[in-house]
C-alpha cells in the first residue's frame, strides 16, 4: 500500500509542477509579447504645441475615460481569474472528499 500511495503521490507532484510549468511558460511569453510591443512604440513622437492641447476639463475627462477602460479591463481580468480560482476550489473540494472516502474505506 505504501508504493501505491509513493507512486500515486509522485504522479499528483509531477502533474502539478507540470502545470506550474505551463503557467511559467504562458506568462513569459506574455511578458516577452508585452516588451516586443512596447519596442513598436515610435521614440520620434512629436510633442504638440502649448496651442494645441486640449482644455483642462479636457484633459481630465480623457484621463477618466482611460482609467474607466483600464478598470473595466482589470474587472474583466478579475472576474476570469474569480471563475477559475472557484472552479478550482470546488475541484479541490470534491478531491479531498474522494480521497477521505477512499482512505475510509481502506481502513474498514
Amino acid at each position: 500500500m505504501s508504493n501505491d500511495f509513493t507512486q500515486t503521490l509522485n504522479k499528483m507532484q509531477g502533474e502539478a509542477l507540470d502545470l506550474v510549468k505551463k503557467a511559467q511558460d504562458a506568462n513569459v511569453e506574455s511578458l516577452r509579447q508585452v516588451r516586443e510591443m512596447i519596442g513598436q512604440i515610435p521614440t520620434t513622437m512629436q510633442i504638440p504645441s502649448v496651442e494645441s492641447l486640449p482644455s483642462v476639463t479636457k484633459s481630465i475627462e480623457l484621463g477618466f475615460e482611460f482609467a474607466g477602460k483600464f478598470l473595466e479591463l482589470r474587472k474583466a481580468y478579475a472576474l476570469q481569474l474569480a471563475e477559475i480560482f472557484t472552479a478550482a476550489q470546488k475541484e479541490a473540494t470534491e478531491a479531498t472528499v474522494r480521497v477521505a472516502k477512499a482512505a475510509t474505506a481502506s481502513v474498514n
